[in-house]
């Protein structure tokens, strides 16, 4: 069983687009206000250049552009005459600023997202849904920031003592994006260890062409939307097939008689690797060599599953091995047994399908003895 690695690169990181109005507002407590301003302006183009012309392609940071396009409508405010900013309000009228704004675009994430969708845009939907993530962080630590405010005003002292005053309004706004920048890196990093862990399987055309790959558990969620490959194994002794009830666990088919293995196949693992996995984890104590054969391939698909199944045949010369309780309703069945219950919602959608092409197997082998 094979198993690969999920990862969210780090570059989804949204909030690092904050980091031109960090700079700003820490080079504000030394420098003029709006020479802070020019400096993380600049920065901010800077690292937009970067980003379009890294090596590898990178997913647009929406909130860099966002963040520079603000620190560059300060730079042309300051060169006003009359302007009203000083060093100690400029830090919070930004942060302010940046939080509107996040509100306003939050409130549209829906349509923005549909929009980049339709024109079927990957990179661009992974960075507004990033994006989202980043201005709920935001949003909610400008909340506190702002419950910080109404209560120093409500119960601090008039005036406010110079410490405060510069905690709250100097170092507070710089410190709720790089807060942010944290909460959203470790949001990524817990993803990370959580997709290690996961399944991942890959998403294929009708050709059986890996096009993709997608959690094991978004199969429960996006049910048909995708195209998974899936391994079945039919058991064949003496001319019978070996047949048993599927698992109420199952999301297809539950309670219906089907053949004993099936699973879908994990991303970077072979056909025969999955074949070979499931049937030695179905008889981990079997004396003689059961080795799987490769049948027939097809594509199903139905309101709850959309699969290209591979269909592997075991024969089985000793059948002691399939007296086990672990196989609920399990017996040998004759071709014309199978035959007569078709049609009548008694076995699993996918064994109707497959049961031609298991008949014309059975006659061939009981007719030549191919062993």
């Amino acid at each position: 069983m094979m198993r690969h690695k999920l990862t969210l690169s780090y570059a989804f990181n949204m909030s690092l687009g904050f980091i031109p109005a960090i700079i700003a507002i820490v080079l504000c407590g030394i420098l003029p206000y709006s020479t802070a301003v020019y400096i993380g302006t600049g920065f901010g183009i800077l690292y937009s250049i970067y980003i379009a012309h890294a090596q590898v392609k990178r997913a647009p940071n929406l909130l860099l552009y966002i963040s520079t396009g603000t620190l560059a409508v300060f730079a042309l405010l300051s060169l006003i005459p009359g302007n009203k900013l000083t060093n100690e309000s400029f830090p919070i009228t930004l942060e302010t600023s940046m939080i509107i704004i996040f509100a306003l675009l939050y409130l549209q994430r829906k349509k923005i997202a549909d929009h980049f969708r339709n024109r079927q845009e990957r990179l661009l939907c992974q960075s507004v849904e990033s994006c989202v993530v980043a201005m709920q962080v935001i949003m909610a630590l400008g909340v506190i920031h702002l419950f910080v405010i109404v209560m120093g005003l409500l119960f601090g002292r008039n005036p406010m003592r110079p410490h405060a005053f510069y905690a709250i309004y100097h170092v507070m706004p710089w410190a709720v994006f790089a807060v942010g920048i944290v909460f959203n890196q470790m949001g990524i990093h817990y993803f990370n260890r959580v997709a290690r862990k996961a399944i991942i399987l890959p998403v294929v055309n009708k050709r059986g062409d890996v096009i993709g790959r997608s959690l094991a558990s978004e199969t429960l969620t996006h049910k048909n939307k995708h195209i998974n490959p899936v391994v079945r194994v039919a058991i064949m002794t003496n001319g019978m097939l070996f047949l048993c009830r599927r698992a109420q666990t199952r999301i297809l088919d539950r309670g219906k008689i089907d053949v004993p293995m099936e699973r879908y196949l994990r991303f970077g693992e072979t056909l025969e690797e999955c074949a070979v996995d499931l049937v030695q984890s179905t008889f981990p104590n079997a004396k003689e060599h059961l080795k799987p054969t490769f049948s027939v391939v097809y594509h199903f698909e139905n309101d709850i599953t959309n699969r290209l199944t591979y269909l592997f045949i075991l024969d089985v010369k000793d059948d002691v091995i399939l007296c086990d309780p672990r196989f609920e309703g399990g017996k040998l069945w004759t071709v014309g047994q199978v035959d007569t219950n078709l049609g009548k919602d008694f076995f699993g959608s996918c064994l109707e399908e497959e049961f031609e092409h298991l008949k014309v197997v059975i006659d061939t082998k009981e007719k030549y003895k191919v062993s």
